[in-house]
């Protein structure tokens, strides 16, 4: 309870008005219940003058301070029997925080064609799912996919690629969970089963909108948040398993972006969007890219100083970075953005609109009426933004 007064002069009399204010308690959900891959690998060992595993560690659990999951979980490739079990030991650390929604399988390209490298991924898969047998944990419950050789596909013409990276997936997919639910007759039935399970419903997220051209292949369609602005738009990705939606330098204001010169408002109304949407991940190209493009993007060159210099990839102020290096100012890791909290704060607003959906439904079950919370909450979400707008 808060309490103060109002003082009113009026007709030369003094008037004070005693004021109460009670604001209920709330917790927000420990438990993460958004989806994101926002990348940690760019240039975080410039600013900070250290590329150690630890340094990027620091980044990835930054992330997770911001109600926000990680790519990858170390930024080199390591594949090799103690990269696989190191992988497998962050995994497990990371799918044990109620914080962490999610984090990434590695790849790696295939020798001499543009394609993953199918052996890679099953060996990644095999040491996750057995350190999820020694640990009682179904670790790859939290797998997502994400591969930069088919990044915006609709941009470039790497039809083949798509075609290459998506069947190689499913197939690897298909063939461990096999391999899972045939072998390892040691561990637990149940978690075996869940395990397998996990492995074969893994989502390969694409950033692009639907099209027919690549719908033979793409199941977890991941379009800019323009995409979703009108009823026809969303109706494309109605009967998608896992909703994802990303930003970049595209699109602008007023779709909501992480660009400085847009409202900290944009940055937090992306979670009650998500909310409304059902959208439940969301993608970001890079947190902490301390290099400037110059050149038509074709080169990328170091900065001299990172906290003055906001046009990285031009057109877009605050494109592709969220952190700052602490190096200069004597912290041992990442600073924090202000659109970083502007982020936090609508992820957690996601998560009261979450329970609130979630205590509307069990009443209308308790009392046998149909209701939801959607009476509630679609005049509030139609004064806060129009679509995406």
């Amino acid at each position: 309870t808060y309490t103060g007064a109002l003082q009113i002069v009026a007709d030369g009399e003094i008037n004070d008005i005693p004021v109460a204010l009670n604001v209920s308690e709330l917790a927000v959900s420990e438990t993460v219940r958004t989806k994101s891959v926002f990348l940690n690998q760019f240039d975080y060992y410039k600013g900070e003058l250290d590329s150690t595993l630890s340094m990027y560690k620091k980044y990835n659990d930054a992330l997770l301070e911001f109600r926000l999951a990680p790519d990858v979980l170390y930024d080199r490739q390591y594949a090799t029997e103690e990269g696989y079990a190191l992988y497998a030991e962050l995994a497990y650390e990371y799918a044990s925080n109620p914080r962490c929604s999610n984090f990434t399988i590695p790849y790696e390209k295939a020798s001499g064609e543009e394609n993953i490298d199918a052996e890679v991924m099953r060996n990644y898969l095999i040491a996750l799912a057995e350190k999820s047998f020694e640990t009682g944990t179904d670790i790859l419950a939290k797998a997502v996919f994400y591969c930069r050789l088919i990044d915006e596909p609709g941009l470039k013409q790497i039809d083949a690629t798509v075609a290459n990276v998506c069947n190689t997936f499913r197939n690897t997919l298909a063939s461990v969970s096999r391999e899972i639910s045939e072998g390892y007759p040691e561990a637990d039935a149940e978690l075996r089963s869940a395990v397998a399970q996990s492995v074969s419903e893994i989502p390969n997220i694409v950033t692009t909108e639907w099209s027919e051209r690549f719908a033979e292949y793409i199941d977890c369609w991941c379009p800019t948040v323009d995409n979703y602005d009108t009823e026809a738009d969303r109706q494309k990705y109605a009967e998608q398993e896992e909703r994802w939606w990303y930003t970049c330098s595209l699109p602008k204001t007023p779709y909501p972006t992480y660009h400085m010169e847009d409202s900290l408002l944009s940055a937090r109304i992306m979670g009650w969007m998500q909310a409304d949407y059902e959208v439940v991940g969301n993608l970001y190209w890079a947190t902490n890219f301390s290099s400037e493009f110059i050149e038509n993007d074709s080169q990328a060159i170091w900065l001299e100083d990172y906290y003055q210099t906001a046009d990285r990839y031009k057109g877009a102020n605050g494109d592709g970075f969220l952190f700052y290096p602490g190096k200069k100012y004597g912290v041992d890791g990442p600073l924090a953005s202000l659109r970083l909290h502007a982020i936090r704060d609508g992820l957690e607003e996601y998560e009261l609109l979450y329970d609130l959906k979630e205590t509307y439904r069990r009443a209308a079950e308790a009392c046998s009426m149909e209701f939801t919370a959607d009476s509630v909450l679609d005049s509030v979400f139609s004064n806060l933004y129009d679509g995406t707008k």
